[in-house]
């Protein structure tokens, strides 16, 4: 495929809910809320008329100790119509030890929309649809479309911490090219320290169903790091995570840094 269809594609998706905006009134929430560097995305939405871009670079050790690296791991969140709506585009250029394994990834393209308010026992409640298209590199790209659905619930538990998790269900590819399920499951901790600094910790899992899953098992990871809001617009953060089973990857690293605007 050559270089110029996904581009015009990644345009495309790019200026639309742009265009969308062009008379938007942000109406932004007191500080920076990011869906990184956790596994676990955040169940809030940025608000109508907001742009937010997260981005960051991780490095990572496989199971067979191959090494890889991931960047700008771009996500461009894009508030529109109602403060309960969001765009979402993401891409991504993965580095690894084989020219086999290099190359851009496809593009991520989804939408969050927030269900409910927390109130009790009753969970912040968002819904995120969304789909990797097959617009990446001939050597990372899947050749088809990925479609899934991601449930968000978080509560703050008080002043200091605050607690969420993430249950999704997405269309994945055998080496065969045969497709198949994948339920993730995601649970998090963040604590709040003042002057803008935090903390979390994460727990989550890949769970491969199907006849068609080509071999693969269940994979399980722990993660944590700490992270800095300069600004009510700007966050810094860092992480650290580990595999918890064979057949996860060894372990990762990365930093990153979100804006809002």
């Amino acid at each position: 495929m050559s270089i110029c269809r996904p581009l015009k594609l990644c345009l495309l998706l790019f200026f639309f809910p742009l265009a969308l905006l062009s008379s938007a009134h942000a109406e932004k929430s007191e500080e920076i809320e990011t869906d990184r560097p956790d596994f676990t995305e955040a169940s809030s939405t940025v608000g109508k008329g907001v742009w937010q871009l997260e981005t960051g670079y991780t490095y990572n050790e496989s199971g067979r100790s191959e090494a890889s690296h991931s960047y700008p791991e771009a996500l461009l969140r894009v508030g529109a119509f109602a403060d309960f709506f969001e765009f979402r585009l993401a891409s991504n250029v993965l580095s690894g030890t084989s020219s086999q394994s290099s190359g851009i990834e496809d593009l991520y393209l989804g939408a969050k929309i927030s269900l409910l308010e927390e109130r009790g026992l009753q969970p912040e409640l968002a819904l995120v649809l969304q789909s990797d298209l097959p617009t990446g590199g001939r050597n990372v790209t899947t050749s088809q479309a990925q479609p899934g659905a991601n449930l968000l619930y978080g509560w703050e538990l008080n002043d200091t911490f605050d607690f969420g998790g993430s249950s999704q269900f997405n269309r994945r590819l055998s080496e065969f090219s045969d497709p198949y399920g994948e339920y993730a499951q995601a649970l998090t901790v963040g604590a709040n320290f003042g002057a803008g600094w935090g903390m979390y910790g994460e727990w989550y899992a890949f769970f491969p169903l199907g006849k068609f899953q080509g071999g693969k098992a269940i994979e399980q990871y722990l993660n944590g790091g700490p992270t800095w809001k300069i600004t009510k617009d700007i966050k810094l953060d860092a992480r650290f995570g580990i595999g918890l089973n064979g057949a996860a990857d060894n372990y990762f690293s990365g930093a990153g840094a979100s804006f809002r605007w």
